[in-house]
């Protein structure tokens, strides 16, 4: 009896999981590349915010300096950093008039004061924020989200995703930050937006000064980033997801550190309105639970044929129809098709997600953000 209860829940949380991929597999996210035009909003403001950042500002800090066809400006500010990072910022600041360096005095260091500080420090309407350890794709990446930017749309979110290195932890962060830009941005072209990167996210400061509630947000470890985005009406919100467009950066080195920096992103959950809450708690427990579902049901029902032979179609048919969702979208991981193995790295990753949200329920972190 238990079996077949077991059973039926199995198919309904298949029947989720195809459903879900099935919208993944029919919204368009990618597109040709663009003629850059004429922008009537004269100019961009490229804010980045800094914590002890003096090695990635020396690597990352050129290019964003050698933007081309627009007018900008580069204001870093630095959030109570302690080491070089003031001084490497003065160094640039002698052969780069348009950069603009602020440093912060207050007594407690936060990611969104640093960024309101640097928003009202801007010249121009248009904001185009990153990390002081991304690159851009090249030297058109400010161009293209200023040309994103309308009276209609004026919040963009953009991909970002990391180098591809050859170890487990990478392949790890490759599928999750795959899998993570297709989600939030389907939902986003569906005007369900729920998160955006603050490592390569658009807005004007009209927006901003409006929707980002710092008094609100102040005590939040990370995630601020996606409360702002939730805020915003969905009409003025818009995704921008050429290759061109994506900016870059380094992913933890070890499973160790990139515990960590999961483990202070999920604390961001519980401030999601109850609608986002409730649609990704079920992507996730879904998928958790036909993976492990399906283990149990193929191993424990071999003496019972018509079982394990279900099992099996639903996990083919899981699987291809997930493959041609990597595939469609394979843009947004650095062009590189999704290695033949991922059905296991998925596993892995739905696993460690649920241990980190368990940890987190016991133990909450608290990390600069």
């Amino acid at each position: 009896m238990w079996l077949n209860f077991l059973f039926i829940i199995y198919v309904g949380v298949f029947l989720y999981q195809i459903a879900l991929n099935l919208f993944f597999l029919k919204t368009k996210l990618t597109s040709k590349s663009q003629v850059l035009k004429e922008n009537d909003n004269s100019g961009i403001s490229i804010i980045v915010c800094a914590h002890d950042e003096a090695y990635n500002l020396n690597k990352n800090l050129n290019s964003l300096l050698n933007q081309k066809g627009v007018s900008f400006e580069v204001i870093v500010v630095d959030d109570h950093s302690t080491d070089a990072t003031f001084s490497v910022l003065k160094d640039f600041q002698k052969k780069n008039p348009f950069l603009k360096c602020i440093q912060l005095n207050s007594n407690q260091k936060s990611k969104r004061k640093a960024l309101t500080a640097g928003v009202k420090a801007a010249t121009y309407e248009n904001i185009l924020v990153t990390d002081a350890d991304c690159q851009p794709a090249n030297e058109n990446w400010a161009s293209l989200f200023l040309n994103k930017i309308t009276q209609e749309k004026q919040l963009i979110l953009g991909a970002s995703p990391y180098y591809l290195e050859k170890t487990y932890v990478n392949q790890l962060i490759q599928i999750e930050t795959f899998q993570t830009a297709i989600q939030f941005l389907s939902f986003a072209k569906k005007q369900m937006a729920y998160m955006g990167l603050g490592r390569n996210m658009a807005f004007t400061k009209q927006v901003f000064q409006k929707y980002s509630q710092y008094e609100v947000d102040k005590n939040m470890t990370s995630g601020d980033d996606d409360m702002f985005v939730q805020r915003v009406p969905q009409k003025y919100i818009d995704i921008l997801t050429l290759p061109e467009s994506f900016t870059f950066s380094q992913g933890k080195q070890s499973l160790k550190n990139w515990w960590r920096q999961k483990r202070r992103h999920y604390t961001t959950a519980p401030s999601y309105i109850p609608k986002d809450q409730i649609i990704l708690s079920l992507n996730g427990l879904s998928l958790l639970l036909f993976w492990l579902s399906s283990i149990f049901l193929i191993f424990y029902s071999m003496n019972v044929l018509c079982y394990s032979m279900n099992v099996l179609w639903f996990v083919a048919i899981f699987i291809i129809i997930k493959s041609f969702v990597f595939k469609k979208h394979h843009k947004l991981n650095n062009q590189q098709e999704i290695k033949w193995y991922w059905p296991l790295l998925d596993l892995n990753l739905v696993i460690f997600q649920t241990l980190i949200i368990l940890q987190n329920l016991f133990h909450k972190p608290k990390f600069w953000s």
